[in-house]
């Protein structure tokens, strides 16, 4: 009876040994658990402040196109269509050519 005592002290011994191990792996655990969250949110908030620029970036981008093309190239544009529709009937009035002759 006294060996069965015996043993269960030298088991308790050992449980509060590895009881407090346990704790000890557990604050650690806690711990980088926490920095883990906190490097988590930084990358989340990274991200969404990089998606947030990249759109930004495009609207700034297309207004200042739309900008230039209402400022400055509109009116090469519609002088361009306008050469462009003169050159049509300039190809209209030479292929009805044959047709005024009667050939």
């Amino acid at each position: 009876m006294l060996c069965i005592l015996a043993s269960c002290r030298i088991l308790t011994s050992m449980d509060l040994e590895d009881t407090e191990k346990i704790e000890e792996l557990l604050r650690v655990n806690i711990k980088l658990a926490r920095e883990n969250n906190r490097m988590l949110r930084k990358m989340r908030r990274a991200a969404l402040l990089s998606f947030w620029w990249k759109i930004i970036f495009f609207l700034l981008v297309s207004g200042a196109a739309y900008y230039v093309y209402q400022h400055y190239v509109r009116d090469y544009v519609i002088e361009v269509q306008a050469m462009y529709s003169g050159l049509q009937e300039g190809v209209d009035t030479v292929k009805n050519i044959p047709n005024k002759f009667g050939l």
